[in-house]
């Protein structure tokens, strides 16, 4: 994670002694500060945030693609992939 020139904000957190004791070991481990253990799984958090949107606009704008489509949907699919086998 590059912060470049972010303006770092000092901020306070509520964890459980468990939490807290895993975020230890792992900072040991890893040779990471808490902060930087916390700052990284923030920024791994809001990634994935970012995927399940995106992934939701896509089933939302894809959702009714096929309905114009008359027939049988899996005899379409075999004989595509026929097709592909065909190719080889």
């Amino acid at each position: 994670m590059d912060l470049g020139n972010a303006i770092m904000v000092r901020t306070i957190i509520s964890i459980s002694s468990e939490e807290k004791q895993w975020l230890d070991a792992y900072s040991r481990r890893h040779g990471l500060s808490s902060a930087e253990i916390v700052r990284r799984a923030i920024d791994h958090y809001r990634r994935q945030v970012g995927k399940e949107k995106n992934l939701r606009r896509i089933l939302q704008e894809t959702a009714g693609a096929w309905s114009s489509f008359r027939g049988d949907s899996q005899a379409y699919v075999d004989k595509r992939r026929a097709e592909w086998k065909s190719r080889k």
